[in-house]
C-alpha cells in the first residue's frame, strides 16, 4: 500500500497549519507541549485516517485498523479545556463532540519515542462483547477487551451463518463498553453444525485406534482376552443440539464388530451396538466459521 502524507500548508505568522483536503486545523506543537500533543492526537482521531493518528504518534492495533471500516461516526471539534499535573506527570483534559453529544476526557500523557502521547486506557474505549461480533473487518473476540478509537461503531454477529444480530455501540475514550449486541443462534445452525459433527463421528468410526474423545467404549474385555482388529459402523450420527457456547450430540447408533482372541485361547468375534452414542464439547467461533471442540 502507497503511504500517503496528509498536504499541510503553512500559514506565516500563525500556529496553525491546515490539511487542504479535510479543512480540518492542527496545532503545531513546536515546544511538544503536552496542550498542543494531546490536540493533535485528537485532531488525527478525528480523520479516521489509520496514517494520520500513526503520525501522530498513535499506535493503533491491527483489530482497530480493521474496525475503521464499521464505523459510522468519528470524533468532532476536539478541544483542549485544560492541563494539569498528576504526580509529576501531564494530564490534558479535552473535549469532544461525538454523535451529537459532547464529552470530555482525562489524558495522561506519557513520553514515547521522544514525543508525549496519552495514554492508551484513556484514549481508546475498551469493547468487550458476551459473543463474538464483526466491527467493519474487525472480529472482536467474546468476553476479551478490544481497544477501539472513540467513535461510533455498527456490530454484527459473527460468523453470520450461525448467529444473528446487530448492535450501534458509542465507543467514548477511556471507556468500558459492554456491546449491548445479543446474538441468537439462527435456526439454520444446528444442521449446518451438524455436518462438522458427521465428519468427525466418521473420522473416529474410521480410525485404526480409536482416539480420544470419540465417546466411543467397548466392553471388550469381558469377552475377549486379546483384540487384533474393530471394524466400527455408524447406522445413525448423533443428532447435535447448539448453544452459543457448548453442544451436545446424543441418541447416535454404533456397532461395533470386534476380533480377537477368546479367553479360552481361541479366535473369537463379538458384535457390540450402541444406541446412546454420545458427543459433547465446546462451541467458539471465528469470523467465518463454528468450532466443534470435544471434550
Amino acid at each position: 500500500m502507497t503511504k500517503r502524507r496528509p498536504i499541510m500548508l503553512l500559514a506565516i505568522g500563525a500556529a496553525v497549519i491546515a490539511t487542504a483536503a479535510a479543512g480540518l486545523f492542527f496545532l503545531t506543537p513546536s515546544d511538544d507541549a503536552p496542550e498542543d500533543r494531546a490536540l493533535a492526537v485528537m485532531q488525527a482521531l478525528a480523520t479516521g485516517d489509520p496514517e494520520t493518528i500513526a503520525a501522530a504518534g498513535v499506535e493503533l492495533e491491527e483489530s482497530a485498523i480493521a474496525a475503521l471500516s464499521g464505523a459510522t461516526g468519528l470524533i468532532e471539534d476536539p478541544a483542549v479545556v485544560s492541563a494539569s499535573a498528576h504526580d509529576g506527570d501531564p494530564v490534558v483534559s479535552v473535549s469532544y463532540t461525538l454523535d451529537g453529544e459532547q464529552h470530555r476526557a482525562a489524558l495522561p500523557m506519557t513520553r514515547v519515542g521522544g514525543s508525549l502521547v496519552p495514554e492508551p486506557d484513556a484514549l481508546f474505549a475498551a469493547v468487550t462483547a458476551d459473543a463474538p461480533m464483526m466491527i467493519g473487518d474487525a472480529l472482536i473476540p467474546a468476553s476479551t477487551p478490544t481497544l477501539l478509537i472513540p467513535a461510533v461503531y455498527e456490530a454484527s454477529a459473527a460468523p453470520a451463518d450461525f448467529l444473528a444480530g446487530e448492535a450501534r455501540i458509542s465507543a467514548l475514550a477511556g471507556a468500558d463498553i459492554m456491546s449491548p449486541l445479543d446474538a441468537e443462534l439462527l435456526p439454520e445452525a444446528s444442521s449446518l453444525a451438524q455436518s462438522r459433527l458427521d465428519a468427525y463421528a466418521t473420522d473416529c468410526a474410521t480410525a485404526s485406534d480409536i482416539p480420544g474423545g470419540c465417546g466411543i467404549v467397548l466392553p471388550w474385555a469381558a469377552d475377549l482376552r486379546y483384540v487384533d482388529s474393530a471394524e466400527m459402523t455408524i447406522e445413525r450420527f448423533p443428532s447435535i443440539t447448539l448453544s452459543e457456547t457448548s453442544f451436545l450430540a446424543d441418541d447416535g447408533i454404533l456397532i461395533a464388530v470386534v476380533h480377537g482372541t477368546g479367553h479360552d485361547g481361541k479366535p473369537l468375534t463379538a458384535t457390540y451396538r450402541t444406541e446412546s452414542w454420545t458427543l459433547r464439547g465446546d462451541v467458539s467461533f471465528t469470523a467465518d466459521t463454528i468450532v466443534l471442540s470435544v471434550w
